[in-house]
């Protein structure tokens, strides 16, 4: 039984290292992500806004032509932040945490039939030093009546 629950404990460690090192694969990625988007947002809204903005000034007043470029550039960002915070692992992800959820759930189990087992023992000790005290005290109600 203790090869068994240290199979299984060991499993669930493995299972547990498996999804950080996913998890981490995840953080890497998305923060790439932003850092690229980010520099290349920069650059690109930094030209765009400045052409916008002289072609706008034409057909409205400075501050709409500045509003309006503000809510395009706010929108586009969200827009990146939004695909990069929904990145997945996919199925990788999925089979760890069956395998840790299977892994925890059998040692669960193991330990919990520990636990009977010991108060399962306890309790026959217990009746044990109950019976014999009965027994004692039966042996000398005996020898007081004698």
């Amino acid at each position: 039984m203790n090869d068994d629950l240290q199979d299984k404990l060991t499993l669930l460690l493995k299972s547990e290292k498996t999804l950080l090192r996913l998890e981490m694969r995840k953080k890497v990625r998305q923060v790439i992500l932003i850092f690229i988007a980010l520099i290349a947002l920069l650059v690109a809204l930094s030209a765009l806004n400045v052409a916008l903005y002289f072609y706008l000034s034409t057909l409205f007043t400075p501050i709409y032509s500045a509003l309006s470029l503000a809510g395009v550039n706010i929108f586009l960002s969200l827009i990146l932040f939004f695909i990069a915070a929904n990145l997945s692992l996919g199925e990788d992800e999925k089979s760890a945490y069956e395998i840790r959820d299977f892994a925890r759930n059998q040692v669960r189990r193991e330990v919990d039939e520990v636990r009977d087992n010991i108060f399962n023992t306890r309790s026959i000790i217990s009746n044990l030093f109950s019976f014999k005290r009965a027994v004692y005290l039966i042996s000398l109600f005996k020898k007081a009546k004698s």
